[in-house]
C-alpha cells in the first residue's frame, strides 16, 4: 500500500499517496497530475486495496516506466531508512547497540543509496563493521513488526546528488581492473554531469534515471558506458550540447595545467604532520617549496585529521610561519603533550657497614651479613604524576621501577616494597647500576674447567688454579690464578695473579693482572698491569695502568688516561691511545640501547602481525560488503525480469543472474569462514600481547634507569686527557683526545701528552 501519511521534506503535505509525494518532488507529475491521479487512485482503492499509485500514473500517461522504476528505488531508500531506524531502536532497548552506532550506520546505508544506489539493510551494515554479531542481529530482526512505514530524516534535500568520488577509490586495494576502470569512469562522468546541469541541457532527474541505467548494465552486463552516451541516447541532451560540455572541460584542464602554483589538491603530498614515536609532540614538515597557497584553515584541517587534539599552537603562529615561507625542510612545532612525572624525592638508608663503594660506616673489616637480615630502606618515594598525550590520552607515570632495580643478587624486595632484604648469608655491596647485592663465596681449589660446571650468581668467586672457557662466568669479585679463553661478567674486582690470555672480561669494578695478551677488558674503575698489555682492546672509564711495562698492538681507551713505560715496538702494530673521552660508557649504553631495541622489537613484531590481522579482516569486510550489494541487486534484478514477459532473451538473463546470485551466496559463506578464523587469530595475538606487554615494559624501564644510572656516574667523573710514557714511544702510534687527533711522527722518549683544554689540540711534550 503506497497511501502513507510520512512525508518526505521537500514534499507537499496532504491527504496525497506517499508515491504520489515523491514523484511530485522529483518533478515526475505536476502538482494539478498529482490531484488528478490521487482521485482516481482513491477510487481504485476501494475496490482493490493492492492497487498501486504507479499504475495510474503510468496510465495516465503522466509517467514512464524508467521513470516509475526510478521513483520505486527512491520510495526503496525510505522503507529501508524506516526499518533501520526501528532496528535501531530494538537494539538500543536490548544494549546492543548506543544511538551512536545506529547513526553511524545509517548514514552508511544513506551514502550507500546515494552514490550507488544500493539498498543496504541497517543489519548487514552492523554485522559488516563489526559492530554487530551475526546472532545479534537475528535475534533483533526476529523481533522486528513487519508493518514499515517509510520515514524520512530532517536533513534530507531532494534531489539525488552524483556519486561522490570520496566513496569511489580509484586506487582501492583488492578491487578490478574492471571495477577501477569503472570507477574512473564514473569520476570523470561527475564534472561532464556538473557543466550539463548548469548549462540547462539536462535535470538532475534526466541524470538520475541514466545513471541508474549505466549503473545496472555494468552490474548485469559488465558494460561500461559513460553518462554522456546515455543521455543521448535517451534523447535528454544532444551531440551538439554534448561537445559543448567537452569544450568547456578542455578549457578548464588546460587552465588547471597552465598554473604554476601548487594545487590544494596536491598539497598533502608537500606538507606532512609528523607525529613523534612517544606521541608527545608533532610537527609540520615541509617537503618542498611552496608559495602562496596554504591557509591556516589548511593546516589547522590536517591536524583535524590526525585528531591533534591537545597542546596545539594558536593559530597565529601558524600564520606567521605561513607568512615567513614554507621553504624545503622547514618544520614547525604544532602540539606538545604533557610528560608524566617520573617517581622522584627517594632516599635510601645502607643498614650495614663496608668499606666499599655503598656503605655508609667503615670499620676496617669486610662487611658480612646472614639470610633474612635488612640491609637497605627506602625512606621515602613519592609517586610521580601522569601526563598526556597530543591525541588527549592519558600516559601513566613510569613504574616505581627504582625499589626492583636495586634488587642484585642475593637480595630480595620486602612485601611493604621499601626494604631489602639479604636472601643469602654473604658480601654485601651496592654496584654501579643502583643495585644491591650480597654475595656468598665460591673456593675453587684447583681449576674451573669442565668438571667445575657452571660458575654464575651470587658469589665471590676465588679459584686457586686457571679459569678457563668451559662455561661463561658471572658473579661479584673474581680472584684467580690465571684466566685462559674466559667470558667473565662481573660486578667487582678481577684480580689475576699472572696473566689473563684470550678472554671477554666485563665489570663494574678494578682490572689487574701481570699481563693481558690478545683480549678484550671492560671496566668501570682501573685497569692495572704490571707487565705487557699485548694485541688487546682495553676500555676504561677509569686509569690504565702499564707503569713498569710496555703496550704493544693495542687499542686502549681510558677516560682518566694511560700510564705506561712504553708504548709500541719495531716488530708489531702501531697502538690507538684514546684519553678523556666517555668511549667506556659509551660501549655499556650501546649495549643497553641494542637490549631495549631487541625487547621493542619483540613486542613491535606481535603488533604488526596484530595489524596484518586486522588488515586482512577489513579486506575481507570489503568483499563482503561488496558481494552483499551485488547479491541484493542480483535479487531486485531478478524479482523485475520474473515480472517481465518471458522470452527467450528473458529466460537468459534470468537464468545469468541467478547463477551470479548463487556464485555471491557461495563466496560469501566463505568470506564468512575466513573472517571468523582470522577473528580468532586477532583474539590469540592480542592475548598474547596482553601477557607479554607489561613484563617487556618493565624490563624497558629497568633498562632505562641503568642507563640514567650509569650516565650520571660518568657525569660525576672527571676525564683526564694525558698520556704518560717514561720509556719509548714508537714513531706512527696515534693519541686522541676528546676533540683532537696526534700521531707520532718519530721514536721519542720520556713525553707526556695531553689535549689543550678549548683550542682541540693534542700536544706532545718531550721532557
Amino acid at each position: 500500500m503506497q497511501n502513507d501519511s510520512q512525508t518526505p521534506k521537500g514534499c507537499i503535505d496532504g491527504p496525497y499517496p506517499l508515491f504520489g509525494k515523491i514523484a511530485l518532488k522529483y518533478r515526475t507529475i505536476t502538482r494539478e497530475q498529482l490531484e488528478k491521479a490521487t482521485v482516481i487512485f482513491n477510487e481504485k482503492y476501494k475496490n482493490n486495496p493492492e492497487f498501486p499509485f504507479s499504475k495510474v500514473l503510468i496510465e495516465e500517461n503522466m509517467a514512464s516506466t524508467d521513470q516509475i522504476d526510478l521513483l520505486q528505488v527512491i520510495q526503496e531508500y525510505w522503507d529501508a531508512r524506516f526499518a533501520g531506524e526501528k532496528f535501531g531502536s530494538l537494539a538500543i532497548s536490548k544494549g546492543y547497540l548506543s544511538q551512536k552506532d545506529i547513526t553511524f550506520a545509517l548514514k552508511i546505508q544513506k551514502r550507500e543509496f546515494f552514490s550507488k544506489k544500493i539498498n543496504q539493510r541497517i543489519g548487514d551494515i552492523l554485522v559488516d563493521q563489526g559492530i554487530l554479531t551475526d546472532a545479534q542481529c537475528s535475534e533483533i530482526i526476529a523481533e522486528q513488526t513487519k508493518t514499515q512505514a517509510p520515514s524520512l530524516p530532517k536533513e534530507e534535500s531532494g534531489a539525488i546528488p552524483v556519486n561522490d568520488p570520496n566513496f569511489l577509490d580509484e586506487n582501492e586495494a583488492g578491487i578490478t581492473d574492471l571495477e577501477r576502470q569503472y570507477r574512473k569512469t564514473l569520476n570523470r562522468d561527475r564534472s561532464f554531469i556538473e557543466i550539463a546541469i548548469s548549462k540547462g541541457f539536462t535535470s538532475q532527474l534526466e541524470i538520475d534515471r541514466a545513471l541508474l541505467k549505466q549503473e545496472m548494465e555494468y552490474t548485469i552486463r559488465k558494460l561500461l558506458r559513460t553518462i554522456n552516451e546515455i543521455l543521448i541516447e535517451e534523447k535528454h541532451i544532444t551531440e551538439k550540447q554534448c561537445d559543448e560540455v567537452f569544450e568547456v572541460l578542455k578549457q578548464k584542464i588546460n587552465k588547471k595545467t597552465d598554473s604554476s602554483d601548487v594545487s590544494m589538491e596536491h598539497l598533502r603530498d608537500f606538507i606532512k604532520i609528523v607525529v613523534s614515536e612517544d606521541k608527545l609532540s608533532a610537527y609540520i614538515q615541509i617537503k618542498k617549496d611552496i608559495k602562496d597557497k596554504v591557509s591556516v584553515a589548511f593546516i589547522k584541517g590536517l591536524i583535524d585529521e590526525k585528531k591533534i587534539t591537545l597542546g596545539v599552537i594558536d593559530k597565529q603562529k601558524i600564520a606567521d610561519f605561513i607568512k615567513n615561507g614554507l621553504s624545503a625542510l622547514s618544520t614547525l612545532k604544532i602540539a606538545q603533550g604533557i610528560r608524566p612525572q617520573t617517581v622522584n624525592d627517594i632516599s635510601v638508608d645502607y643498614l650495614f657497614e663496608s668499606n666499599g663503594v655503598a656503605g655508609k660506616k667503615t670499620s676496617g673489616k669486610p662487611p658480612s651479613v646472614i639470610k633474612g637480615d635488612t640491609i637497605a630502606k627506602l625512606e621515602q618515594m613519592i609517586q610521580g604524576m601522569p601526563g598526556k598525550d597530543i591525541f588527549g590520552n592519558m600516559i601513566a607515570p613510569p613504574p616505581l621501577a627504582d625499589a626492583s632495580l636495586m634488587c642484585g643478587n642475593g637480595v630480595r624486595l620486602a612485601n611493604n616494597k621499601k626494604t631489602l632484604i639479604a636472601s643469602i648469608s654473604g658480601t654485601p655491596c651496592k654496584t654501579l647500576d643502583g643495585k644491591f647485592n650480597v654475595f656468598s663465596k665460591t673456593i675453587i681449589h684447583e681449576d674451573a674447567d669442565v668438571r667445575t660446571g657452571p660458575i654464575k650468581g651470587k658469589t665471590n668467586i676465588y679459584i686457586a688454579g686457571t679459569l678457563t672457557g668451559a662455561f661463561p662466568v658471572s658473579g661479584g669479585t673474581l680472584s684467580a690464578n690465571e684466566i685462559r679463553g674466559a667470558n667473565a661478567k662481573l660486578t667487582g674486582d678481577v684480580t689475576i695473579a699472572t696473566g689473563i690470555t684470550d678472554a671477554v672480561i666485563v665489570t663494574q669494578g678494578n682490572v689487574s693482572a701481570k699481563y693481558i695478551l690478545n683480549s678484550k677488558i671492560s671496566a668501570f674503575l682501573d685497569v692495572t698491569v704490571e707487565n705487557e698489555i699485548i694485541d688487546s682492546t682495553v676500555l676504561t672509564s677509569g686509569k690504565c695502568k702499564v707503569e713498569k711495562s710496555r703496550i704493544l698492538a693495542s687499542d686502549i681507551t681510558a677516560k682518566k688516561g694511560v700510564f705506561a713505560v712504553g708504548i709500541g715496538s719495531n716488530g708489531t702494530q702501531a697502538c690507538n691511545i684514546t684519553v678523556g673521552t666517555e668511549g667506556h660508557i659509551q660501549s655499556e649504553i650501546n649495549k643497553i640501547d641494542t637490549s631495549i631495541y631487541k625487547l621493542r622489537s619483540k613486542l613491535d613484531d606481535k603488533e604488526n602481525k596484530k595489524s596484518e590481522f586486522k588488515a586482512l579482516r577489513d579486506k575481507i569486510n570489503k568483499k563482503t560488503k561488496k558481494l552483499n550489494a551485488i547479491n541484493s541487486k542480483a535479487g531486485k534484478i531478478l524479482t523485475s525480469l520474473q515480472k517481465q514477459t518471458q522470452n527467450d532473451k528473458t529466460k537468459s538473463l534470468i537464468e545469468e543472474v541467478t547463477a551470479k546470485k548463487d556464485e555471491t551466496i557461495v563466496s560469501l559463506k566463505k568470506l564468512g569462514k575466513e573472517k571468523k578464523s582470522v577473528g580468532k587469530k586477532i583474539i590469540k595475538i592480542t592475548k598474547l600481547i596482553e601477557t607479554i606487554s607489561p613484563g617487556i615494559q618493565l624490563a624497558i624501564v629497568k633498562l632505562q634507569k641503568k642507563k640514567e644510572v650509569f650516565l650520571d656516574w660518568a657525569k660525576n667523573k672527571q676525564g683526564i686527557p694525558e698520556i704518560r710514557v717514561t720509556g719509548q714511544v714508537k714513531k706512527g702510534t696515534l693519541f686522541n683526545g676528546l676533540n683532537a687527533t696526534v700521531t707520532i711522527d718519530e721514536d721519542c722518549k720520556n713525553i707526556l701528552s695531553k689535549e689543550v683544554k678549548n683550542q682541540e689540540e693534542m700536544v706532545v711534550i718531550k721532557k
